[in-house]
């Protein structure tokens, strides 16, 4: 049974609700025990992993992550998450208007992390039905499910090119308050949920636009701030830790500042006022 998507049709031949423990070694096929067939689409919904393509190509492929890749020769590794990995798979097979089945071209690079919450919950839901439908021995409502999906990802190619300067102005004003709070205690996974974002994702992304991850990012500028109390105020030690978000963690303060300057807070006070 077979499902229309513009010139060609779909056939699932397999799909499942898919979960490796942590710290797996074993080939992912080992947990899939599904037909061969040319394409897998993967909706990743805990976890992560690493996976190198048949181009050579490199993922990281987090939650919330689409990923979509032909299966040959195709390489995973787990990427060292102390989480279990757990994704919906849907394998299927792709022919043309005669009938013969076909290599299939996506005309977007994968994986796909979408900015829109209701979106990502969207497709995790059609992915989840057509495991259902599958099971259910319903494989042309499930081929209608993959094409739904498919179909979508085509306009969110657009859309998520569109609107990467969108998530570039979020990503700098989300670093720019931190840098406005830094006497307040900022929690990145609360940073991420305001944009919609996971907090794997919110930390890629942050890496990606700033140069450095969100912790860095934030340790950096405190130490900045503290540095310039130490110059130009009188305040103590302990008052300038709290004011830059260390709290009356003192040993804390201590330690990130002297990594970072290589000389104690009172020494770099004495040094920057002589």
């Amino acid at each position: 049974m077979k499902s229309t998507l513009e010139n060609t049709t779909l056939e699932v031949r397999y799909a499942a609700f898919v979960s490796l423990p942590v710290g797996w070694e074993r080939p992912v096929e080992d947990f899939i025990p599904g037909a061969r067939c040319r394409v897998e689409l993967d909706v990743i919904t805990n976890g992560c992993y690493r996976l190198e393509s048949a181009d050579g190509s490199v993922h990281e492929i987090h939650e919330g992550s689409l990923f979509m890749d032909r299966l040959m020769d195709r390489k995973f590794s787990s990427n060292g998450s102390d989480q279990p990995l757990e994704f919906i798979s849907i394998r299927f097979a792709v022919y043309n208007r005669a009938g013969h089945e076909i290599t299939f071209h996506f005309d977007q690079p994968f994986p796909i992390v979408y900015g829109n919450p209701a979106q990502r919950l969207f497709i995790r839901q059609t992915a989840e039905t057509a495991v259902r439908f599958y099971h259910h021995n319903q494989p042309l409502a499930a081929a209608h499910c993959l094409s739904t999906i498919l179909y979508l990802t085509q306009f969110s190619a657009h859309e998520e090119s569109t609107h990467s300067l969108e998530k570039k102005t979020h990503i700098r004003q989300i670093a720019g308050e931190m840098e406005d709070y830094l006497g307040n205690k900022l929690v990145i996974g609360e940073l991420a949920q305001r944009l919609g974002y996971s907090r794997t994702y919110f930390s890629k992304l942050f890496k990606e636009i700033m140069g450095v991850s969100p912790k860095e990012y934030l340790c950096t500028k405190r130490i900045e701030q503290a540095k310039d109390l130490l110059h130009g105020t009188a305040l103590s030690v302990a008052e300038i830790a709290r004011a830059t978000g260390y709290g009356d963690d003192l040993t804390f303060f201590y330690r990130h500042f002297k990594q970072r300057t290589g000389m104690s807070p009172g020494a770099y006070r004495t040094k920057s006022q002589s």
